[in-house]
């Protein structure tokens, strides 16, 4: 996912600007430092409820971490154009997304969450796909910043349909506008479920690539944060706490 944050992750970058403290507990300074910590905006990864309320996988994680490690008080939600525009602006700022390949190349891959990310093409009814040759002739929806892989997103021979989020591209299949819609698998099987469609309606999904996520920075993090941050999602992960979040929106969904 290109930035899918973005996965398809397919993905996946993301919050407003916080003061970080570091903690006296941890060796650390008593230095601030500004520093963004932003989850991308995009069904399941952070996302307004109908209450009005934030929430997401990547959203709740990063909660955790600000809460253990004490490094950052405020947290919100970054449309993707406005994080493009940030990771233009070379800002300083921490996110929850996959690796890909344009990830990797941008962002210091501080730590894993323990968790991959299946990114491919997610058919309609009737349509299964073997291999990637079956693509062809698809009418295939291709959410605004998802990363499937390189082949894919490069691949000019293929209808693609561009949608806005996640959400619309399930819509579009679900209305028979388009075929298929490409992304993270499970986000977009968490998507269906919201939607009311059973995963009996899909046909055979392709997956084309998994990613590893991440808590990523910027490279010029001061190394006692990025030390802490480190530290405090390693515990975290050890008590099985981003487990139960991961297995709260993505358990028993197509591709994991």
């Amino acid at each position: 996912m290109k930035r899918s944050f973005w996965p398809a992750f397919n993905s996946i970058l993301f919050s407003s600007l916080i003061l970080l403290t570091l903690p006296q507990h941890s060796s650390a300074s008593s230095e601030t430092k500004e520093v963004e910590m932003i989850t991308l905006a995009q069904v399941p990864y952070g996302f307004l409820t109908s209450k009005g309320e934030n929430k997401g996988v990547f959203y709740e994680i990063l909660n955790e971490i600000i809460s253990v490690s004490k490094i950052g008080n405020s947290h919100q939600l970054i449309p993707f154009k406005r994080v493009v525009a940030r990771m233009k602006a070379k800002q300083n700022f921490c996110t929850i997304a996959a690796n890909d390949d344009e990830n990797k190349s941008l962002f210091d891959l501080v730590e894993p969450i323990g968790f991959k990310l299946s990114a491919g093409i997610l058919p309609g009814p009737n349509i299964d796909l073997n291999d990637y040759s079956k693509l062809k002739g698809l009418r295939i929806a291709v959410p605004l910043g998802a990363y499937i892989s390189e082949k894919f997103n490069k691949d000019n021979n293929l209808l693609k349909v561009t949608s806005s989020k996640y959400t619309n591209a399930i819509k579009m299949l679900k209305s028979s506008r388009v075929d298929a819609v490409a992304g993270a698998i499970p986000a977009l099987m968490y998507i269906s479920k919201t939607q009311s469609i059973e995963q009996t309606y899909f046909g055979k999904p392709l997956l084309l690539k998994s990613y590893d996520v991440y808590l990523l920075c910027s490279h010029d993090l001061q190394t006692e944060t990025r030390h802490i941050l480190k530290k405090t999602l390693i515990e975290l992960k050890s008590k099985g706490k981003i487990q139960q979040i991961l297995d709260s929106y993505f358990k028993q969904t197509i591709g994991q």
